[in-house]
């Protein structure tokens, strides 16, 4: 686990968000943070993919569905067109009143509240003017092999170009419109099976919240959760996942130990967004491991 820009301590306030793709441990993680105190809606039906719910608020769904629509809606790994400045157009001015109505009654009932939408990773930039200056961020990390398997069990008409394509623009997304907030967490979920505790207290104390609700927040990951596993060699090992994508996932796990190494991946991510074209022929396509391990120690 990974936190990034101590400047400001969490507050008792204001919105925490969980950002990540699909099938990547977000809404595990919404359930925790419920569990810990802060609140998240649970409006979405369980099924058999999210057996505890899929902890998303329909009235903020409902605005982020018009978003995806307006830049270019997302089909089975698609992601949509983003152009620069697209969060101030005139054609958003209702949706932006809408947002500003529900954000204004949320803060309203609660004190500090909890959303998990994925597509926050697209839309984050709409949304920030509105939620005001006390905003966590916890960003969801999963190995893009274990999510794109899960991915295309949920839904058989995906491809596995498509399940990886969308794993790499959400988490690169996901870190250029955080890359100045003062406050973001990265939560990798294979640690949620690796030192369940370890890592909810991280996320408790991230948050500034008291400790004793960890013991039953643990309670909700068990071992059925986890249906997909992969290793790191499994995914650099692969020759069906872009260079792209194990570079970004090697920065991610880099920092773990030094937290340095996702703030610069996050600016050169910001310098050059051309390392989230979903393009499977690059220069370095198919090289072995200690390539790709040699570029990250280079960062």
């Amino acid at each position: 686990m990974s936190v990034m820009n101590h400047a400001s301590p969490a507050g008792t306030s204001g919105c925490v968000l969980i950002l990540g793709p699909d099938r990547s441990g977000t809404s595990l993680t919404a359930n925790i943070i419920n569990e810990l105190g802060i609140p998240v809606k649970n409006d979405l039906p369980a099924d058999l993919y999210n057996e505890k719910g899929y902890w998303e608020e329909e009235e903020l769904q409902f605005i982020n569905s018009k978003l995806i629509e307006y830049l270019g809606t997302i089909s089975r790994g698609n992601p949509p067109r983003i152009p620069k400045g697209w969060q101030f157009s005139k054609d958003l001015a209702y949706l932006r009143a809408s947002a500003e109505s529900v954000v204004t009654r949320k803060m309203k009932g609660e004190k500090r509240w909890g959303w998990k939408d994925p597509r926050l990773c697209i839309t984050l930039p709409f949304w920030r003017p509105i939620l005001g200056e006390r905003v966590d961020y916890l960003i969801c990390v999963r190995n893009p092999l274990a999510k794109a398997m899960s991915e295309i069990k949920r839904d058989s008409r995906m491809s596995f170009q498509s399940a990886i394509r969308l794993w790499l623009i959400y988490t690169g997304q996901a870190l250029i419109n955080t890359r100045n907030e003062q406050r973001r967490l990265l939560v990798y979920y294979e640690d949620y099976f690796d030192s369940n505790s370890q890592q909810i207290r991280k996320i408790a104390q991230f948050l500034s919240l008291d400790d004793a609700n960890v013991n039953p927040a643990a309670s909700i990951v068990n071992a059925d959760l986890k249906h997909h596993e992969s290793s790191i060699d499994d995914l650099m090992g692969s020759m069906e996942v872009p260079y792209g994508v194990k570079l970004l996932y090697l920065w991610l796990l880099e920092g773990k130990r030094n937290q340095i190494k996702i703030e610069e991946a996050t600016d050169i991510l910001s310098s050059d967004e051309s390392i989230l074209q979903p393009v499977w022929q690059v220069p370095w396509y198919g090289r072995p491991f200690y390539y790709a391990k040699s570029k990250i120690r280079g960062i």
